[in-house]
């Protein structure tokens, strides 16, 4: 891998300011996609992990997560420039480290995108032949679209794809709470009660696992941090947004987990999710929102999805981005599209990726639904992973620079809460990836495969280019100590 020493002068140019709190909560949203969320991790969560008491144990895990974001945006503040968990983990446990951890967070948006790319292009075919009597289109001819489509966005400056994921958003928080609302008017199964608040009670699965699976209704906020060299205010709107998508997270889908136990009913709804998670959401929607509602939700998946694709090419193309200038990968990669101020050439990198992927697919005639499967759980299992990593990093920093325990004790307390998630989901990564021993082994293999490149990687640099291995974690202008 050869990069130049120094980066081109137009891969040292910031992206203009551009998007505000919405547009940063937005982009994080789409990433975690809600109906998504709602129409497949809900009905997982009870049905393998907290059963009734699954409303309570989101709330839980949004607090663990909130209790993070104290030290993980003090440090953010510190580190003048933008790189997410890339930094951060830098600055907290080295630039060997922080290099081999950075490839793996690009590694994980990579998979989310190429896993929900294939996904939409089986679920619009399944809904425009299988449910409304339409052509028979092959798959990939709909994700060869959604390629294109999320390339033009993002080729662009943040604010434009920031407003187009902002629409599909508000769509999708919209169609949860329209059901909400029918099951609520229309009384739930058997009327409304509320045995999820007595949580030791209603408990019916795994308090670990569940633990594991709320954690991934939180994904996106460190994209948040990536996007602050584009954010109108800086530092000031990214600390907003990132408190307010945690907010929004947290009594959004624990309300929609409770008014999906009530709409499926107390007796039913764990052996329902068992036996198909995303079936029973649907199921649910058709009986309280006619043949419609359920027609209704299938499109939309598709566009959350949509969304997922857009903000995880964005994220993608911005890790590549601040690789290149800091001149780990070739500089072009930092180029900074004059017009639109967005890094283009690592956005039209991930397009080319995108699109080799799709094509691989249809060559070796692979399965898009089993390929998601894989790419989600694989994803699902690195993130947690590296957030407690990160948090590990957080405490070294914040210890190293100024001891403020207000920041240190509630990060350190959830970073050990995350760090077990993280133990949680190595073990029991079959269930995630829901695939056979050998995807299971090469699984382990890749994530471990490319920490250790990146390692010595940087090793490498710092033995041949030492002005290199200094602009690691883009950690060159850190202001010192927290006062």
């Amino acid at each position: 891998m050869q990069s130049d020493s120094a980066p081109a002068p137009s891969a040292t140019l910031a992206p203009s300011k551009g998007i505000g709190t919405l547009g940063a909560v937005f982009a994080a949203m789409s990433y975690a996609a809600p109906l998504t969320l709602a129409v497949t991790f809900i009905p997982i969560m009870i049905a393998f992990g907290a059963g009734l008491a699954a409303p309570v144990m989101i709330v839980i895990v949004g607090v663990v997560i909130g209790l993070f974001s104290i030290g993980f945006l003090a440090t953010v503040r510190r580190l003048k420039r933008s790189g997410g968990f890339y930094s951060i983990i830098t600055a907290g446990l080295g630039r060997p480290i922080g290099l081999g951890l950075g490839l793996v967070a690009t590694m994980i948006y990579g998979s989310i995108l190429l896993g929900a790319m294939a996904l939409i292009g089986w679920s619009a075919n399944n809904l425009i032949h299988g449910t409304l009597g339409g052509p028979d289109v092959p798959w990939w001819i709909y994700s060869l679209v959604v390629v294109v489509v999320a390339g033009v966005l993002c080729f662009r400056d943040l604010a434009t794809s920031a407003k187009a994921l902002g629409v599909l958003v508000i769509i999708e928080l919209l169609v949860v709470l329209i059901y909400d609302i029918a099951v609520i008017v229309q009384g739930g199964f058997d009327g409304f009660h509320a045995p999820s608040f007595d949580f030791f009670s209603s408990i019916t699965g795994t308090p670990a696992l569940a633990m594991l699976f709320g954690v991934f209704f939180f994904g996106g906020f460190e994209s948040m941090v990536i996007f602050r060299d584009e954010a109108r205010g800086g530092e000031k709107t990214i600390l907003r947004a990132t408190l307010t998508f945690i907010g929004i997270c947290m009594v959004f889908f624990a309300i929609s987990a409770f008014i999906f136990i009530q709409g499926v009913g107390e007796q039913n709804v764990v052996a329902a999710a068992a036996e198909s998670p995303s079936g029973s959401f649907f199921d649910s929607a058709e009986m309280y929102l006619g043949q419609a509602g359920r027609v209704i939700v299938s499109a939309l998946l598709i566009t959350s999805l949509l969304a997922a694709v857009v903000a995880c090419h964005s994220i993608v193309a911005r890790y590549l981005s601040n690789f290149g200038r800091d001149a780990i990968l070739p500089t072009v990669l930092g180029r900074i599209h004059p017009r639109f101020t967005s890094p283009a050439v690592a956005s039209l990198v991930v397009s080319a990726i995108s699109l080799l992927t799709l094509i691989i697919m249809v060559a070796v005639g692979g399965d898009p639904n089993a390929f998601y499967t894989v790419n989600s759980g694989f994803s699902g299992w690195m993130f947690i992973s590296v957030i407690s990593l990160a948090g590990v990093a957080v405490v070294v920093y914040l210890w190293r620079n100024g001891r403020r325990w207000a920041f240190i004790l509630p990060t350190a307390f959830a970073t050990l809460v995350l760090l077990y998630a993280a133990y949680l989901a190595a073990t029991n990564l079959e269930l995630l990836v829901g695939s056979d021993s050998f995807i299971l082994a090469l699984a382990r293999i890749l994530a471990v495969a490319v920490v250790v490149f990146g390692i010595v990687y940087a090793l490498v640099l710092r033995r041949t280019k030492p002005d290199v291995y200094r602009r690691i974690g883009r950690q060159e202008d850190d202001p010192g100590p927290i006062v």
